[in-house]
C-alpha cells in the first residue's frame, strides 16, 4: 500500500509542477501543500512552493509554515534554515536570509546550498562579487538541482557565461523542460535568438508550458517575426486561457504590425482577467494613445501609477501625453520632475519642464531650471538655443 501512495504522490508531484509551469499558482499550490502534509520529498515541494508564494505574495504565509515545521517537524533542521533562508531572500530580508545561511554552515561547513544562498545575499548586500569559489563548487557537485539554482543566480546577476555552463552541465546530467526553458531565457538576454529559439523547442518537446510557449513569443516579437509570435501566444491559451502576460505580449505584436484595434481588444481582455497589473493598464494606455484617445490614455497611465507609483515607463510615458496634449502644465511639471529625479540627464524631461514653466508663466524658475540643466550639458548648442527662443517669447507674452 505504501508503495502504490508513493506512486500516487509521484504523480500528483508531476502534475503540480505542470500546472505550476502553466501559471496555474492556486491549484499547483494545493497539490503541494497535500504533498507536504504527506512528508513526500519536503525539500523539493518546498520550493515549489516558494515559487508559487512569490507569484501570488503569499511568502509570509509560507515563512510561518516554515517556521513551524522547524519547531515541530522531524524534517531535516538545516534544509528548513536553507528554505527559511531563501524565502527570507524573495522578501528581500538579506540579512535574515544571510543569518539562516550561516546557521547551517555552522552545522554543515560543507553544505552548498547554504554557501550558494550565502552568496546570493551578500551579493544583495554590495558585499561579494568574486564568485570563483562559488563557481568552483559548482563544478565540483553532481546534484543537477542545486546547479540548476546556482545557473539561475548567475543568469539574475548577468554572468551569462557562467549561467550557460552551468545549464549545460545539468542538460547532461538530468534534462529538463526548465533547464532548456532556462537556456532559452539566457540565450534571449544574450541576443542569440536562433539558439534561444531552439532551446525553447528543446524544452516544448519535452512538456509543454505556458511560460515555455510565450517566452518562445516573444523571441519572435525581438525578430520582429510579429506573425509567428502571435501563433505562440495563441498556443499558451490553450494551455492557460487566463494568462494574461501572453494576452499582453500578444498586443505589443499586433501593435507593432499597426493593428491597434487588435491590440486595444487584447488589453481589454487581459484586463478582464487583471484589474490589479500596472504593466496591463500601462499598454493599454500606450495603444490608447497611439490610437489618438489621449483622455482614455490618461486615465490608463493613472490607473498604471496608482498601482507602481515608481514605474518609471509609465510616468515617462504620462509625462510625453502631457507634453503633447497640453491637457494641464501643472501635472505635466509634476511628472517632468519626477523623470528628472530619476534621470537628471533626461534631455526631454528637462524640455517638458521648460515647457511647463514657460506656460505657466514662472520666469524666475525656469531660469533656474535651465542654470540646472546647464550644469549637466554645458554649452550645449540645442540647449542655448532653446532658451533664448523661450525667454524671447516669454518677453513677448509679457508686452
Amino acid at each position: 500500500m505504501k508503495f502504490l501512495s508513493r506512486r500516487t504522490e509521484k504523480k500528483d508531484f508531476k502534475n503540480a509542477k505542470i500546472l505550476l509551469n502553466n501559471c496555474e499558482y492556486e491549484k499547483s499550490l494545493k497539490i503541494f501543500c497535500s504533498l507536504l502534509k504527506k512528508e513526500y520529498h519536503p525539500f523539493l515541494v518546498l520550493w515549489n512552493l516558494s515559487i508559487i508564494c512569490e507569484k501570488i505574495n503569499k511568502l509570509d504565509w509560507l515563512l510561518k509554515i516554515v517556521d513551524n515545521l522547524i519547531i515541530n517537524s522531524k524534517f531535516n533542521y538545516c534544509d528548513l534554515l536553507i528554505h527559511k533562508a531563501n524565502i527570507l531572500f524573495l522578501k528581500k530580508d538579506y540579512e535574515g536570509s544571510l543569518i539562516c545561511s550561516d546557521e547551517v554552515l555552522n552545522y554543515q561547513n560543507d553544505n552548498k546550498w547554504a554557501y550558494l544562498y550565502k552568496c546570493r545575499s551578500l551579493h544583495a548586500l554590495d558585499a561579494m562579487n568574486d564568485f570563483s569559489a562559488l563557481i568552483n563548487e559548482i563544478n565540483n557537485s553532481k546534484d543537477s538541482f542545486l546547479i540548476y539554482n546556482g545557473a539561475y543566480f548567475f543568469y539574475e546577476i548577468g554572468m551569462y557565461d557562467e549561467s550557460i555552463s552551468c545549464l549545460d552541465k545539468c542538460l547532461l546530467l538530468e534534462p529538463n523542460e526548465n533547464v532548456w526553458r532556462t537556456k532559452g531565457d539566457v540565450l534571449h538576454d544574450l541576443a542569440k535568438f536562433e539558439d534561444s529559439l531552439n532551446a525553447y523547442e528543446k524544452s516544448l518537446s519535452i512538456e509543454p508550458s505556458v511560460i515555455a510557449w510565450n517566452n518562445k513569443g516573444v523571441v519572435y516579437n525581438s525578430l520582429r517575426k510579429y506573425e509567428k509570435a502571435i501563433i505562440c501566444f495563441d498556443k499558451c491559451f490553450d494551455l492557460n486561457e487566463s494568462y494574461w502576460e501572453a494576452i499582453i505580449n500578444k498586443t505589443k505584436s499586433y501593435f507593432e504590425l499597426g493593428d491597434l484595434d487588435s491590440a486595444e481588444y487584447n488589453c481589454k481582455l487581459a484586463l478582464k482577467i487583471s484589474q490589479d497589473n500596472c504593466r496591463i493598464w500601462s499598454t493599454y494606455a500606450t495603444v490608447l494613445q497611439e490610437s489618438g484617445k489621449f483622455e482614455e490614455s490618461l486615465v490608463a497611465y493613472d490607473n498604471a501609477l496608482s498601482l507602481c507609483p515608481d514605474d518609471f515607463e509609465s510616468i515617462l510615458y504620462k509625462m510625453r501625453l502631457l507634453y503633447v496634449t497640453d491637457y494641464d502644465f501643472e501635472e505635466l511639471l509634476i511628472y517632468a520632475n519626477k523623470v528628472l529625479e530619476i534621470e537628471n540627464d533626461n534631455s526631454f524631461g528637462w524640455v517638458c519642464k521648460f515647457k511647463a514653466l514657460e506656460k505657466l508663466n514662472r520666469f524666475d524658475e525656469l531660469m533656474l531650471a535651465y542654470d540646472k540643466a546647464f550644469e549637466i550639458f554645458p554649452n550645449d548648442e540645442e540647449l542655448i538655443k532653446d532658451k533664448k527662443v523661450r525667454i524671447s517669447r516669454m518677453n513677448a507674452d509679457s508686452n
